[in-house]
């Protein structure tokens, strides 16, 4: 489920047609993905856990 995620976020939020690049290890796994321009107050928050589609805030700016 946790790739999955990984995978839909990298999905949503990557520019249309761009190359997700997915690489497995024996100790660790990575997710690549580009993105739109991110606002600079969002970067801090990135990595916060947050659960359910109520908090959920696109850090992507327009």
């Amino acid at each position: 489920m946790l790739i999955r995620n990984l995978l839909d976020n990298a999905i949503r939020y990557s520019p249309e047609h761009s190359i997700i690049d997915l690489t497995l290890d024996t100790n660790s796994i990575s997710i690549t993905n580009p993105c739109n321009n991110i606002v600079l107050e969002n970067l801090k928050h990135l990595r916060e856990h947050f659960s359910g589609q109520q908090n959920k805030k696109a850090v992507v700016a327009n």
